[in-house]
């Protein structure tokens, strides 16, 4: 990964660890949601619910492949 000179201030770094401290939160509560809504609707693999798990497992690991790019980063802020 290619780095730019720019100066970056330690709070600058801590606030962007606890974003993604927040984002982490925020996915093991999200995790829950697939199971909930199967749940919900009795149990039942239906087209509905089939679209929506699937919607939501989709972006699920849109978000994830970001937040790991995102700690990928930060180690490498730290590192300078």
């Amino acid at each position: 990964m290619q780095v730019s000179n720019f100066p970056v201030s330690d709070q600058s770094i801590e606030l962007f660890e606890q974003s993604i401290r927040n984002r982490l939160e925020q996915y093991a509560f999200s995790v829950q949601v697939p199971l909930t809504h199967y749940e919900q609707s009795g149990q039942q693999l239906n087209a509905d619910s089939t679209d929506y798990i699937t919607n939501h497992l989709e972006v699920t690991l849109i978000e994830l492949r970001y937040l790991i790019n995102e700690l990928q980063l930060l180690q490498t802020l730290k590192q300078y």
